[in-house]
């Protein structure tokens, strides 16, 4: 539970980090756009200088971050310094370039303070897949230690993505007071880690989703209710849930989520519950003949017991003469 609750802490701030850094890099971009036509001896050339003080000023608020979510992952701690000291570098030979009026100086420490940026941001972005897949396993392994395999298991889906969105549904409604009431520090934190727990449940049923849907299609049986297009939309609402965006086509796919789910396990029931042929070994049965037809073959009988009392040695004329006459004998009879 510790660790899960570290891993949601880490996803949080690299999700923050990550904002930030890709707004700063915007901010930076402009401004490299905006000293490029101006003349150096210029106020406005002052002005855009200062600006580039304060960018400085924000990156140092990232840097401090960057630096202590590096020192709890440990695997990207030596590029993150890296790349923190060559912008650092870039930076401040920009403010030189600003205080010597060197204009080109300045537009390329600031491209390459821009690539450092995006590096990072890079960085940030894998590191930010990486959090939710180990947060996605977790998950995984509290709540789904068997592979699904049977209605049963879209059911418990089903029913996992119905409590995911009216824990969903709640923290909107706590998000619009909180928006409308005065909020706290400690509150936003707070959410941030639910909504970061609430992604990685939705990854876990993503995962689920998808290795059914590889089942199915590897035993060439017909998906049910198209899981692998149900996991894309989950993975659209992992990406709005991390990042706060709780909007109404959020909850509206999100319904539309479990309704599907709920469709596919309804599909699958019924799938299994459906007759199937069974091989039967064949009974033996007596048959009973109808009284005439008994009577003819024991008729026939008899003939053919008188006729075998005819001795060969008769010509086909005389024997014939005989077998009429028995026939004449059994008739009367």
């Amino acid at each position: 539970g510790m660790q899960q609750e570290q891993v949601a802490i880490d996803l949080e701030s690299t999700r923050q980090l990550l904002d930030n850094l890709i707004k700063l890099s915007h901010d930076q971009e402009e401004l490299m756009l905006a000293i490029g036509p101006i003349n150096v001896n210029t106020p406005k050339f002052k002005e855009l200088g200062q600006q580039q003080h304060k960018i400085k000023e924000d990156m140092k608020l990232i840097e401090d971050s960057l630096v202590a979510l590096s020192k709890r992952v440990f695997q990207i701690s030596s590029v993150v310094n890296k790349e923190l000291t060559d912008i650092k570098g870039h930076m401040d030979k920009t403010l030189q370039g600003v205080h010597d009026r060197n204009k080109r100086e300045v537009t390329t420490r600031q491209q390459y303070m821009m690539t450092g940026m995006n590096n990072l941001a890079l960085i940030l972005d894998e590191l930010l897949q990486a959090l939710q897949e180990e947060m996605a396993s977790m998950m995984s392994g509290a709540q789904m230690c068997q592979k699904p395999q049977s209605g049963e298991s879209l059911e418990q889906l089903q029913k996992m993505q119905q409590e995911l969105n009216k824990m969903l549904d709640e923290i909107a409604k706590k998000k619009d007071q909180g928006q409308k009431g005065e909020g706290s520090e400690g509150k936003e934190q707070g959410m941030s880690q639910q909504l970061a727990e609430m992604a990685a449940k939705q990854a876990a049923i993503r995962k689920a989703i998808q290795e059914l849907n590889e089942e199915l299609n590897k035993d060439g049986k017909k998906p049910l209710g198209e899981l692998g297009e149900l996991a894309q939309e989950m993975d659209k609402s992992e990406e709005d849930i991390v990042n706060k965006r709780l909007t109404e086509e959020l909850m509206k796919r999100q319904k539309d989520i479990e309704i599907r789910l709920l469709e596919a396990a309804n599909a699958q029931r019924e799938r299994d519950q459906s007759p199937e042929r069974e091989s039967r070994t064949a009974d033996e049965i007596t048959r009973t003949l109808p009284p005439s037809l008994e009577e003819y073959l024991r008729q026939r009988e008899a003939e053919i017991d008188l006729y075998r009392t005819v001795p060969p040695t008769l010509k086909p004329f005389y024997r014939k003469l005989v077998e009429d006459y028995f026939k004449a004998i059994s008739i009367n009879d």
